[in-house]
């Protein structure tokens, strides 16, 4: 792409507040507040803390992230990759482990983003090609769209709104985790591909072939529905891919209106209700029964996943 490129703001607000550009600078300001307080009680990432070799990877990750987005699909996200590489906090296994069954997350759990704060925590697990992909799947998280939810006193409208809580982030619906699967699908879509083009610019990288997907199952339904659509649509699967990358850091949903084309009224519903990070094989089987009209190598590949005990991935690297 990269024709003109187009800024993204660092955060947006819910339209029914009618926030104005003056109160808009301000609320971001205090957002900000909020994010250096965070970095300086978290445990700031350390090169002595880990491998030499992987912390310049992460940090060539990161600078390549903001990159690839402006090549790929013309957007600038500057405002929401900074300061991010001061606000990553790590632990040993010993510790996130503790973390992990506090926050009652799945075993293998590797990392999160938070919000807010933009702050993004994950396991030293001392594996390069785990690392680098949860550290990415979560930094594709943090410059992804968010919309933040002011709540103004109807009784004094002059004042400055309160600030609820994040209603959404790419896709996603912290209120009712609506669209929550189909988030991380995304998410971990753009991981890949971004990993994938390092790859290949960087051949002699060989760790980069053990990178292993999170979040397979929505992957492997999401990537079909999209596949299916395309052909219903006539259109090129790089075409309907950026439509879902596109709305996933620029927040606007009536791109996705191509699959309710594609499949009917009430499809984005169907993916909506899907509010799970990693839903059930019986959901995602159903979804594909509902889409599809011969999905049977799809609900093959979730049935084998089923069955080998990893319907509900130990790799995940999703945030909550």
């Amino acid at each position: 792409m990269l024709e003109g490129l187009e800024r993204m703001p660092e955060y947006q607000f819910n339209k029914s507040a009618n926030v104005s550009f003056q109160e808009e600078r301000i609320l971001t300001q205090r957002l900000n507040e909020y994010e250096n307080e965070a970095i300086r009680k978290g445990e700031l990432l350390q090169q002595a803390e880990i491998s030499s070799e992987t912390y310049e990877e992460l940090l060539n990750i990161y600078e390549g992230h903001e990159e690839w987005v402006k090549q790929r699909l013309s957007l600038d996200i500057f405002s929401r990759m900074t300061p991010l590489f001061n606000n990553i906090h790590f632990y040993s296994p010993e510790k996130w482990e503790e973390i992990r069954k506090e926050n009652n997350k799945p075993v293998g759990w590797m990392g999160g983003h938070e919000f807010p704060g933009n702050t993004i925590r994950f396991v030293n697990s001392g594996k390069q090609a785990e690392m680098v992909s949860a550290f990415n799947h979560e930094l594709t998280h943090s410059g992804s769209h968010k919309t933040v939810h002011a709540v103004r006193d109807t009784e004094n409208p002059e004042q400055l709104p309160d600030m609820d809580k994040y209603p959404r982030y790419g896709f996603a619906n912290t209120r009712n985790g609506a669209f929550s699967a189909f988030n991380e699908a995304v998410t971990e879509m753009i991981n890949l591909e971004m990993l994938y083009d390092y790859k290949i610019k960087n051949p002699g990288k060989k760790y980069l072939n053990n990178i292993e997907p999170c979040y397979q199952t929505n992957i492997i339904v999401f990537d079909a529905i999209l596949e299916e659509a395309a052909k219903k649509l006539k259109q090129d699967k790089k075409f309907i891919l950026d439509k879902v990358y596109l709305s996933y850091y620029d927040g606007n949903i009536k791109r996705l209106d191509f699959l309710e084309k594609a499949f009917g009224e009430g499809t984005l519903k169907k993916i909506a209700n899907l509010r799970d990070d990693l839903p059930r094989s019986e959901e995602l089987e159903g979804l594909v029964t509902d889409l599809l009209s011969d999905g049977k190598d799809v609900i093959e590949k979730l049935s084998e996943f089923k069955k080998s005990g990893n319907s509900s991935l130990p790799d995940e690297a999703g945030s909550e």
